[in-house]
C-alpha cells in the first residue's frame, strides 16, 4: 500500500451515533478513506470475515459479541487487520489487553474527530512501512538468489539444487568438506 492508496475501515459500535460521526463526518475529513459499519460484534465478525479491511474500529461493549472476542476473532481469521479499541467505560485494564490481544491502539470515548484523524494517519504509515519491508524483503531474496552467484560449475549447481531442497524447510544441515 503506498501512501496514497483508500484505507478501509470497519467501524463496529452499537450506537448509531457512533457508526454516524464516521461515515458522516471522518470520511469527509480523512483522505481516501472508505468505512463501513457494523452494528454489533457478530454482524462485524461477518463483515471481517468476507472483506479484507485494513483498520477496525471496534467498541469494548456490544450486545450479542463483545470488542474484545471480536478483535479475537478478527485477528484469527484477518492477522494483519489494524485494530483500535474504543469505549466509554475506559479503563487501563481494557486497555492494557486490548494490546496484548493485538490491538494498534486504543481510544476512549468521547473522542475528538482530529483524534481519529491522527490515528488513520498513523495507521497509514504503519501500514506504508510494512508494504515497504515487504518489498525490500523480496527485492533482497532476488538480488541474493543462489542463481546470481559467480563462478556456476557444474558441481555448484549440484549443491545450489541441493540448496534449493533444503532451504525452505525446519530442518539443520550439516556442511562437510575442506573450507574454500
Amino acid at each position: 500500500m503506498n501512501m496514497s492508496t483508500t484505507l478501509t475501515v470497519l467501524v463496529v459500535d452499537d450506537e448509531t451515533s457512533i457508526r454516524n460521526i464516521f461515515t458522516d463526518i471522518v470520511a469527509k475529513k480523512a483522505e481516501d478513506v472508505l468505512i463501513h459499519t457494523a452494528s454489533d460484534g457478530v454482524e462485524g465478525l461477518q463483515k471481517i470475515t468476507a472483506t479484507a479491511y485494513d483498520v477496525a474500529f471496534i467498541d469494548v461493549r456490544m450486545p450479542r459479541m463483545g470488542g474484545l472476542e471480536l478483535l479475537e476473532q478478527a485477528k484469527k481469521i484477518r492477522p494483519d487487520i489494524e485494530v483500535i479499541i474504543f469505549t466509554a467505560q475506559a479503563s487501563i485494564e481494557d486497555a492494557v489487553r486490548a494490546i496484548k490481544m493485538g490491538a494498534s491502539d486504543y481510544v476512549a470515548k468521547p473522542f475528538r474527530i482530529a483524534e481519529i484523524l491522527l490515528v488513520l494517519d498513523k495507521i497509514r504509515r504503519h501500514l506504508g512501512l510494512k508494504d515497504e519491508n515487504k518489498m525490500l524483503k523480496e527485492q533482497l531474496q532476488d538480488r541474493f538468489n543462489v542463481s546470481n552467484m559467480i563462478g556456476m560449475t557444474s558441481q555448484m549447481e549440484k549443491v545450489n539444487e541441493l540448496v534449493d531442497k533444503v532451504r525452505l524447510g525446519d530442518m539443520a544441515v550439516l556442511i562437510t568438506g575442506e573450507s574454500g
